[in-house]
Order: structure tokens, then C-alpha cells, then sequence
């Protein structure tokens, strides 16, 4: 995607069905806050329903305010980034390289410091 193309971005893969990943939007809320102007960026792909993660951002009090895609199911993508649970959350240097897969919680904010600070 050309809007995602020079940022550090920080893929996570998520569904409103899956109890951890809703734990995890406080702490990507936050982190896409304090970075959002340092070159960096969130990419959602909830393995779900378009109309359900439509409706979650609409009733809920997580608003997500970054890019988000849906899964299709079985689709490639899912085997090209090996996700084999949610959530998952890779980070993405400016230059396609993978920096981290390890990224949950306060870490997802350490570890942004340390490329982004």
C-alpha cells in the first residue's frame, strides 16, 4: 500500500472475537498516539466480518483511528506473515524489514522508543 511506504509500521493482526486482542487496543491506542507524527503507523487486519469490525469501532470506545483491512477466510495473507494466533503484531521497518514479532502490551511502546526516539 503507497500510504504505508517509507513509515514504520506496526501490522496487527486482531479480531473483535478474540478477547487478548481487545485487550491490546488500549496499549495500540496509545502508542499510535505518541508516534502517530514520528513516521509511524498502524495497519489493522481484524479475521473477521467487514460489517462486524465496522460495527465494534462504531459501539465501542476504541475507535482505531488508523488503516484497517478484514482477512478473507483461508486467505494467503495469513500464511505469508505466518500468523498462527491473534493477536499478532509485527513491526515493519521503513524499508520493509521485519524488526519485531515480540510486541505486546507496554512493550509495543519500548520497543517504538527505541526506533522511533
Amino acid at each position: 500500500m503507497q500510504c504505508l511506504r517509507g513509515k514504520y509500521v506496526l501490522i496487527d493482526a486482531w479480531g473483535t472475537w478474540c478477547h487478548p486482542c481487545v485487550v491490546e487496543i488500549p496499549y495500540l491506542e496509545a502508542a499510535y498516539s505518541r508516534f502517530k507524527d514520528k513516521n509511524f503507523t498502524i495497519y489493522s487486519i481484524a479475521h473477521d466480518a467487514p460489517e462486524t469490525v465496522k460495527r465494534f469501532r462504531d459501539n465501542s470506545k476504541y475507535k482505531m483511528p488508523w488503516l484497517h483491512s478484514v482477512f478473507r477466510q483461508y486467505d494467503p495473507v495469513i500464511s505469508l506473515l505466518e500468523i498462527s494466533g491473534y493477536p499478532t503484531h509485527i513491526l515493519v521497518s521503513p524499508t520493509g524489514e521485519i524488526l519485531s514479532t515480540l510486541i505486546r502490551g507496554k512493550k509495543i511502546e519500548e520497543i517504538l522508543e527505541k526506533y522511533l526516539e
